[in-house]
């Protein structure tokens, strides 16, 4: 299929969006995707070839969420995709899972647009191509940034995208439908980390109420007591651990909130109205977890510092540590320090968020270093300092146009949380307006931009053909 072919007002296309928790994939044009299945995989050895009677020892890969709640005994179940490594061969399944058993169409006859947010090395989009024209045979591909995509969805071609995903939240500029690049932050965390705090407050809770029975609440899978009969039931411990997280997941998404204000002596009796209210939640045993404030304003943890002494980490580019001066682009520059401060330095307080003004400084604004760790910060904070090293004039469009996406934007009361906080941290002359977005919205955010990017006929001519590849290789990504 030639590259003319696919220079029409509509081409029919495949749109998928690989997450750290979830892959979509659907038809271009669509409302919402039609297939959705976790991003992880299940992998066991073939015992015996039977043709040869040898043993082959190869690897046998299962997709899909009813292939994954099988009960095999030497199932190991991981994520293909990780900050620091990848695994192509289960990459490949992915594609081959969500293309030819969910869509149930022939790859070398459509198209594919994927919402890039884990492929970011020039090694890894040339991977990946290689996979989607040798693998596959895709007549064409295309590779858009999640960033922009979610701002194409809510129709903001300028938008502040904040991404809380499961591995990463990342924090997106999007200035007429460009990523700037250097002015994203990302940080570690994301819906995993809340995953993590909440096992810790389920057990500690478990430790007061029910000292001498801590171990019924160890949160055992489902399986467990379905099949209780057995007296034990020998399946791999990252079999284990991934369902034993779908059920922290489930937990989470019943219990947490953030209060649309920090909690205090003046309000707290009405924020805890909510979180009293809830009833208990239900194990697969029959256990009751009850509801708490630990636990249902659990979330509110990302708007708080991981620690009270910061080590900084300034300079650098994309996802690191960010410099730009202060956000109205006058000479006052804002910075947060650590617990060393010189003599040249005057305290205030922005809200509940302490920062060191600067009264000595030669450079101008935007050249003067913000220093920022993204593993401490609170999530407030990384927004401020994403805008800051944006450039002066798209502050404010960027500040009126936040949109709140990912997993972690379904929990109540986070965009509330956000606009209240970044409005104590920024001038009174700068408004802060976070996008009202439907539930589903946020969550199919990426992919839904794809579908409508896709059928764009001033589009059509964008895409990456097989044969421009061959002939150009990787300089036709650059």
């Amino acid at each position: 299929m030639s590259a003319e072919m696919f220079c029409g007002d509509e081409v029919s296309s495949i749109v998928a969006d690989i997450g750290g928790e979830y892959c979509k994939f659907g038809a271009g044009g669509q409302d919402i995707p039609n297939h959705v299945f976790a991003t992880a995989i299940g992998s066991t050895y073939s015992a015996m070839d039977t043709d040869s009677n040898i043993n082959s020892n190869k690897k046998k890969y299962t997709v899909g969420d009813m292939g994954l709640r099988s009960l095999q005994h030497d199932m190991n179940i991981t994520s293909p995709i990780t900050n620091e490594y990848k695994n192509w061969d289960e990459i490949e399944s992915l594609f081959q899972y969500g293309i030819e058993e969910c869509m149930r169409v022939d790859p070398r006859n459509y198209p594919l647009l994927l919402g890039n947010s884990q492929f970011t090395t020039l090694k890894e989009k040339e991977k990946l191509f290689q996979l989607f024209f040798e693998s596959f045979s895709l007549p064409a591909a295309y590779l858009a940034h999640t960033g922009t995509l979610s701002s194409i969805a809510a129709g903001r071609p300028t938008a502040l995208v904040i991404d809380m995903g499961a591995a990463q939240t990342r924090i997106i500029p999007v200035v007429d439908g460009y990523t700037l690049n250097r002015a994203i932050i990302c940080t570690n965390r994301g819906g995993n980390y809340l995953d993590g705090e909440l096992y810790k407050e389920i057990y500690n809770t478990a430790s007061v109420s029910h000292s001498s029975d801590i171990e019924q609440y160890t949160l055992y899978p489902w399986y467990v007591y379905r099949y209780k009969q057995y007296h034990k039931i020998d399946v791999t411990p990252s079999f284990f651990k991934f369902h034993q997280t779908q059920l922290i997941r489930d937990t989470k998404a019943y219990f947490c909130c953030v209060p649309t204000e920090p909690l205090t002596e003046n309000n707290r009796i009405d924020q805890m109205k909510l979180p009293l209210t809830i009833p208990p939640y239900e194990l697969p045993d029959g256990t009751l977890i009850p509801s708490s404030e630990q636990i249902c304003f659990l979330p509110e943890r990302v708007f708080f510092p991981s620690s009270a002494v910061t080590v900084t980490d300034t300079g650098g580019t994309g996802s690191g540590s960010g410099s730009a001066g202060s956000l109205s682009g006058s000479g006052t520059t804002t910075t947060t320090t650590t617990t060393t401060t010189s003599t040249s330095t005057t305290s205030t307080t922005r809200g509940k968020n302490r920062v060191e003004v600067s009264s000595q400084h030669s450079l101008p604004s935007y050249l003067v270093p913000m220093e920022v760790n993204t593993e401490t910060e609170s999530l407030s904070e990384l927004v401020y300092a994403a805008v800051a090293r944006s450039d002066v004039d798209v502050r404010r469009d960027l500040l009126s146009n936040i949109l709140v996406v990912g997993g972690g934007g379904l929990i109540q009361g986070i965009p509330q949380r956000l606009a209240y906080e970044l409005a104590e941290m920024l001038p009174g002359s700068m408004k802060v307006k976070i996008n009202p977005m439907l539930p589903v919205e946020r969550r199919f955010s990426p992919w839904i931009g794809g579908s409508v990017l896709s059928i764009c006929g001033s589009f059509q001519q964008m895409w990456v053909s097989k044969e421009q590849y061959a002939e150009y290789g990787v300089n036709v990504l650059m």
